[in-house]
């Protein structure tokens, strides 16, 4: 662990709103901090085993010195029955695992809980970046990378649609969209009506609008203009294994669809189906070096890797 200088530290103070343990941070390995990258952990687990597994499977942290990792930990839920004991750590309640799109009402409050701390640490993030004097196109957000594993992908990326900011990148593995059944309506609708009969999505603002107005009203954000969506700009790592037996990749599948599709939300996303892959973040038989995370990180997102600096 040591050698890559893992230290745990404090970003938020502990008020009353942002009342979270403290995230686990790996500092860059050289003295030249140019991107950071907050990785969210799934559902029942915490940022100790998510950020060991993640560094034993795919050495990233190894590969792109420059970068400045953060590993949050999510709130034990503890609105059971037996409210005495703490329950699984979640980003959100999910009434069904296996289908997520079960009870959406009831994911709300933690969707809206877990969105507003992760805001804080991009902005945290995002001034200390700014702060380093590098040539920055969006005030440091366009050096910040957050995604995530299953549940903390879902989470991660429902904030990104909620935010007002490019990022410098999403990378999402095993993971859904919450709301996904709600957003594909939209979308229909929106297909539905001819151009020669009316514009009834138009008339109300684009399917983007319209798609980033529902996540925001679940997330209750006020933005300056609510009709930029400069947060769809931002680059979109998705893989999948078919051998998914936590989130099946039919979601995985249906998430992407809803995120580049023309008719859609029209992002860039870059998808990958691994054949005998389960829930995890490295692919059997990929070499860690050749992990398409890196790939992703360093020719999409511009993240300096280590053989192009030793």
């Amino acid at each position: 662990m040591s050698v890559f200088h893992t230290i745990s530290q404090k970003l938020v103070s502990r008020t009353p709103h942002l009342n979270w343990e403290d995230p686990i941070i790996i500092n860059p390995r050289r003295n030249d901090h140019q991107h950071t990258i907050i990785l969210l952990h799934d559902f029942n687990s915490t940022a100790e085993p998510f950020m060991r597994d993640f560094i034993d499977t795919t050495r990233i942290p190894h590969d792109l010195p420059t970068v400045r990792f953060i590993f949050p930990t999510a709130k034990a839920d503890t609105s059971g029955v037996l409210k005495q004991h703490k329950g699984p750590y979640q980003w959100f309640r999910v009434r069904d695992p296996y289908d997520p799109n079960v009870d959406t009402d009831g994911q709300i409050p933690g969707l809206k809980e877990t969105s507003a701390y992760l805001r804080v640490l991009i902005a945290q993030e995002a001034r200390r970046l700014e702060d380093l004097d590098r040539p920055s196109k969006n005030r440091g957000y366009d050096r910040v990378i957050i995604g995530g594993l299953g549940q903390g992908a879902a989470a991660a990326l429902f904030t990104l649609l909620g935010m007002e900011q490019t990022l410098g990148g999403f990378i999402g593995m095993g993971g859904w969209l919450p709301f996904e059944a709600e957003m594909a309506a939209l979308i229909r609708e929106a297909n539905a009506v001819p151009v020669e009969k009316g514009h009834k999505i138009k008339e109300t603002g684009s399917v983007k609008v319209q798609i980033q107005k529902l996540v925001r009203g679940v997330l209750d954000v006020d933005v300056c203009d609510p009709q930029s969506t400069l947060q769809l700009e931002t680059p979109i790592f998705l893989a999948h294994g078919d051998q998914d037996r936590t989130t099946w990749i039919g979601h995985g599948q249906r998430m992407r669809e809803v995120l580049d599709s023309w008719d859609g939300l029209g992002m860039t996303v870059i998808w990958k189906e691994y054949s005998g892959f389960g829930h995890c973040w490295k692919p059997h038989g990929k070499e860690p070096k050749d992990h398409d995370v890196t790939k992703f990180l360093r020719l999409v997102v511009g993240v300096h890797a280590r053989a192009f600096l030793d």
